[in-house]
């Protein structure tokens, strides 16, 4: 028994130990300029992705916002807001670049699978738009996490105008756990908004549970 015990034991020490020490030193093992996020789904792997992201220059004015085990990057300049949804868990805006994000979740017992989930999100929007055309779409099983990507263009009437807009969404199957990121501007700032919408979407990361990590490291130690 105590042959199975040590490994175990030995490769979740090993892990506790990379990520304290990439919290004192987070320049140590930056090399990577990946920028396409595979979904990590271990802890060392994570702090690699996410520090290989977060030091790039072009994220030097991103911050980290994570919920459950999804995380991902957003410009310093989205403020926090609940004005954009009663059911979103996390929305941010800018409104003077017209910038909105929301980020859903539901447990995966809620719906048949991850396509289902998709096709509910691209059913929530074609409900407040109309014009209601995807541009682009996408499926990727990354680390047999399944992933659905979307941009689509449609019409809000606001009341007085109507008003074109883009969305970008992504929805992926984390564990027990489905996730819906949500972005969107109006079509005449895509210009200006459109490279950091493609950043939040490529940052997107599964992000093990550390805390989970030490608490099995407590319950393997003797």
């Amino acid at each position: 028994m105590a042959k199975f015990f040590i490994p175990v034991l030995a490769f979740l020490i090993g892990l506790l130990v990379y990520v304290l020490i990439q919290d004192k030193n987070p320049n140590m093992f930056n090399k990577s300029n990946e920028t396409q996020n595979p979904l990590v789904n271990t802890v060392a792997d994570y702090v690699r992705m996410k520090d290989s992201l977060i030091h790039l220059h072009e994220y030097s004015d991103f911050k980290e916002v994570s919920y459950l085990k999804a995380s991902y990057l957003l410009p310093n300049y989205l403020d926090t807001t609940s004005s954009l949804s009663s059911s979103a868990l996390l929305q941010y805006q800018n409104l003077k670049k017209e910038f909105y994000i929301l980020l859903y979740s539901s447990s995966s017992y809620e719906y048949a699978s991850v396509e289902e989930y998709y096709k509910s999100t691209l059913s929530g929007i074609k409900s407040v738009i109309t014009n209601f055309i995807v541009v682009d779409s996408s499926f990727m099983k990354i680390n047999n996490a399944k992933v659905y990507r979307a941009d689509i263009t449609g019409v809000y009437f606001n009341g007085t105008d109507s008003v074109p807009l883009i969305y970008k969404v992504l929805v992926a199957n984390l564990d027990d756990y489905y996730y819906d990121l949500t972005e969107w501007t109006i079509i005449k700032n895509v210009k200006q908004n459109e490279e950091d919408m493609n950043k939040i979407m490529s940052s997107f990361l599964y992000k093990p549970d550390i805390d989970e990590v030490r608490k099995k490291l407590e319950e393997w130690s003797f």
